[in-house]
């Protein structure tokens, strides 16, 4: 990834946090759970588009432990969902 996307992409994640901090608590825990309904309901997918990413990490010749970092599982995908359920 070039330089010059990493940082568009910092600026615009840094952008959106201070929209979502001005929320109230109500919508930002609406988009919290938003967020955990929506790993519930793609899991399959995710971990499909998960597999392509752990082939092409090995295929990059990535070391093992950023590999395990990478590869999802079911109870890992409900673990984030889970986490998103906290309220603020």
């Amino acid at each position: 990834m070039a330089d010059s996307l990493v940082r568009e992409i910092a600026e615009k994640a840094r952008a959106a946090s201070r929209v979502l901090a001005a929320l109230p608590t109500a919508k930002k825990n609406a988009a919290l759970s938003a967020m955990a309904s929506a790993l519930r309901a793609n899991g399959a997918s995710i971990l499909v588009t998960n597999a392509d990413d752990v082939t092409a990490a090995k295929r990059e010749n990535l070391s093992e432990p950023m590999i395990r970092r990478l590869t999802l599982r079911p109870k890992k995908i409900e673990a984030m969902a889970h986490a998103r359920q906290g309220r603020m």
